[in-house]
């Protein structure tokens, strides 16, 4: 499990600029719209369907119990750090778990505004 962990850390870069993506879709589609979200396209289907399941990956990641162990803690501070730096106002990225657990909360946040349906928004809670 260790070992499966530190592969999707090492992967969240490229999750974490998806995930952007998604959230840059739907900021675009609102504004487009003129404040109206259109989700019956079929590209915004398919771009709601991604956004969920870069939302699973992430919570559950962050939900492995392998974290609360002091073997891994290491794992979780890479995983925080890297959802942290992605923060606009991460030009001092702290080494301290609260600081980086509050950062990648802001990241996290900060995709809330664009969350396209109640299902999207249930998988970004978790």
């Amino acid at each position: 499990p260790a070992d499966i962990a530190a592969m999707v850390i090492d992967l969240l870069p490229s999750l974490c600029a998806h995930l952007e993506w998604a959230h840059e879709f739907f900021q675009n589609d609102d504004e487009d719209a003129s404040g109206v979200v259109f989700l019956d396209s079929q590209e915004s289907v398919v771009v709601q369907n991604i956004y969920q399941l870069l939302l699973q990956i992430i919570s559950t990641l962050f939900s492995w119990n392998g974290f609360v162990a002091s073997d891994h803690k290491d794992l979780l501070l890479k995983a925080l750090q890297v959802l942290a730096s992605r923060c606009e106002d991460s030009s001092h990225i702290h080494r301290a778990l609260k600081a980086l657990a509050s950062k990648a909360f802001n990241y996290l946040q900060n995709i809330r505004s664009t969350l396209p349906d109640l299902s999207t928004a249930t998988r970004l809670c978790r």
